[in-house]
């Protein structure tokens, strides 16, 4: 089953919003990333909804800058490059296999 390419475009001019259209159509769908949203991110990564948010929260202790970042489907609706939560999760993965390490940082 191939899926059609997911681009989002924050566009203000008629012109903008046809060079967006033109970009989208001549993408393949294989190089469109999969957007996935938060209940499917909470189900791949095993942590809660407050914890994704904690970790993108600068001024929180839990805040990790190799998060990733959410991405804006809509004024309400954001999504996250499901590429980028699997890069992250094989950091995890080699961050735990360091020698003297555990996932949590060493605790």
């Amino acid at each position: 089953m191939t899926q059609s390419p997911v681009h989002v475009y924050r566009t203000s001019s008629t012109t903008t919003q046809a060079h967006a259209r033109a970009h989208a159509a001549s993408v393949p769908a294989e190089a469109a990333p999969r957007i996935i949203r938060l209940r499917h991110l909470v189900a791949k990564l095993g942590i809660g909804r407050t914890t994704i948010y904690n970790k993108l929260d600068n001024s929180h202790p839990l805040y990790d800058a190799l998060f990733p970042r959410p991405v804006r489907l809509s004024k309400r609706a954001v999504g996250w490059v499901e590429a980028e939560a699997d890069a992250y999760l094989q950091v995890l993965v080699l961050r735990s296999r360091e020698v003297g390490q555990t996932a949590d940082g060493g605790l």
